[in-house]
């Protein structure tokens, strides 16, 4: 298997589900195979990070974005990466502050470590492109993952 169509298999596999107040939360549908759990694991640290609703949505379009490449164009990395910049989700007051509530303390990292390599201002700005910088980092893992996994590598993390 391929690394873009291991990407594609855990991309189908990850689904919407409920919570019993009405939250929803993307989780891997039941029966999936083993290596999508620990795919997973790998996106949150090898589970140092708890599950968190958008690590798993970073792990979503980090799937999808692989699962799409096309061998020859551009580097993997380069082609995620490229379309992790183009989601707007990055954009949105409401899940920017969603998302520093849900690890403050791991997130606010993040941002203070845009803050110091990109001298950004703005907390919107600051707060965007913290949340890329992790979607950046879950996608890494992801490749890193697959690569390490699957035999027919497209291109290595």
């Amino acid at each position: 298997m391929s690394v873009t169509s291991a990407a594609q298999e855990l991309w189908d596999a990850l689904e919407t589900a409920k919570r019993p107040s009405g939250d929803e939360y993307i989780k891997i549908k039941d029966g999936s195979p083993e290596w999508m759990t620990e795919a997973v694991r790998a996106c949150h640290q090898d589970s140092e990070i708890l599950p968190d609703d958008f690590r798993y949505k970073f792990v979503v379009l980090a799937a999808s974005a692989v699962s799409e490449f096309v061998d020859g164009e551009q580097e993997l990395n380069e082609y995620v990466f490229e379309q992790l910049n183009n989601e707007h989700s990055f954009c949105v007051y409401y899940e920017m502050t969603q998302w520093l509530a849900g690890q403050p303390t791991l997130r606010m990292g993040y941002c203070d470590e845009v803050v110091e390599q990109y001298e950004a201002k703005g907390m919107s700005n600051i707060m965007s492109a913290a949340m890329l910088m992790e979607a950046e980092e879950v996608a890494h893992a992801l490749i890193a993952y697959l690569s390490e996994h699957f035999a027919d590598v497209e291109e290595a993390a």
